[in-house]
């Protein structure tokens, strides 16, 4: 027999007689707790009938001479009910010490520093932003110098955020039928695979904190489960000392703060208002990614690199390569007549774009020459 087999059953037997001797531990001390309640129990009960017989069987105008043995029966239940109290002590003490309640203790304490750390991951998600305008800085101070009784309250209650922007009644009408495109417009999200992977990344990171939530508090509730049925009756009697010595304290998640855009329109007598608010929850965090990637595929197909091709833009290449053709190097000083174009290095059937990097200024010749092949360097 393989050494690795032997140490497999010698394991698993191992791990069978410490499952065994815990079992009978916690037997143990049930059935002490048992012991301690039923004795208990059986001496009052027998002191009371005795006392309710003897009682019945006095003459009451002699009662007097039975005040001592009376005396004396208080006595032994009290004293019973005191070394009831102190067996309830000593064996609370030794359960505490057992090595079952020390693995629940630790528990405890590992769930609590589970909580601890997953609430700390729900303030850094809260930060996790998309953009952000800072153009509109409100400086200086307003102060309200009517002589009617106008309040004015749109007017001194603006607040200066970079997550709130204060426009027309228009753009707050038309920021709630487009909400990400006033969204990229006006808080500075580009429509790059940048702000796409950002929103991606941040959208993975909510669903993950959500389902470490729902897992942490079902891990609660067995841990709770548990101390309501496996702990023995004299010891979950007792709550409030009990969750002291495990330490245990309301264990709340908090919840994300999801980032939150604000379009404030203010009317000039600051008397009305509009307000659009776009939040960026895991469902709508779903929807910008896929228009962000509409938006993406758009600016990459040859019908949007051409439509960018304004008159300005070309006239700009000409500018910068001093309109002369970059192959044959004739300009129009030579030929003041000479009909320069300007040419994609990648075509855009391969890919190029229309970006600066990409554009050179070509005769007409050689432009016709070159075709959808991609010029050498």
């Amino acid at each position: 027999m393989k050494k690795s087999t032997v140490r497999a059953i010698v394991s698993l037997m191992a791990d069978s007689d410490t499952q065994r001797r815990h079992g009978r531990g916690e037997q143990s001390n049930t059935a002490l707790a048992i012991s301690i309640v039923i004795i208990t129990t059986g001496v009052l009960i027998g002191a009371l009938v005795f006392a309710l017989l003897w009682l019945a069987e006095i003459d009451t105008s002699t009662i007097e001479q039975y005040v001592p043995s009376i005396l004396i029966g208080v006595g032994i239940a009290g004293a019973a009910v005191l070394v009831t109290v102190v067996m309830i002590l000593l064996y609370r003490a030794a359960y505490f010490r057992s090595k079952a309640f020390i693995r629940i203790q630790k528990g405890v304490k590992d769930l609590i520093s589970e909580f601890n750390d997953l609430n700390i991951y729900a303030d850094q998600l809260s930060l996790n932003i998309l953009g952000g305008q800072t153009k509109q800085d409100f400086v200086g101070e307003t102060a309200n110098t009517s002589r009617w009784n106008y309040q004015h309250s749109g007017l001194f209650s603006r607040q200066n955020h970079n997550y709130i922007y204060h426009c027309s009644r228009s753009v707050v009408s038309s920021a709630q039928l487009d909400g990400f495109k006033y969204l990229c417009k006006y808080f500075n999200v580009d429509i790059s695979e940048d702000s796409r992977n950002s929103a991606n990344e941040m959208l993975g990171n909510f669903e993950s904190y959500a389902e470490s939530r729902h897992l942490l508090q079902e891990k609660r509730n067995d841990l709770f489960d548990k101390i309501k049925n496996d702990l023995p009756f004299l010891i979950r009697s007792f709550k409030k000392s009990l969750y002291k010595k495990l330490g245990l304290v309301d264990l709340d998640l908090k919840s994300v703060i999801y980032p939150r855009y604000i379009f404030q329109y203010t009317s000039s007598g600051g008397n009305s208002g509009l307000r659009y608010t776009l939040e960026l929850s895991s469902p709508q965090l779903q929807k910008l990614v896929v228009w962000l990637d509409d938006k993406i595929k758009y600016k990459k197909s040859a019908q949007y690199q051409r439509m960018i091709m304004t008159a300005d833009f070309r006239e700009k290449i000409k500018s910068r390569d001093k309109y002369a053709c970059k192959i044959c190097k004739v300009s129009i000083k030579q030929e003041p007549t000479l009909l320069l174009e300007i040419d994609h290095i990648i075509p855009i059937s391969k890919g190029g774009m229309s970006v600066e990097e990409n554009l050179q200024c070509l005769c007409w010749k050689c432009n016709r020459s070159k075709g959808a092949k991609v010029a050498k360097a």
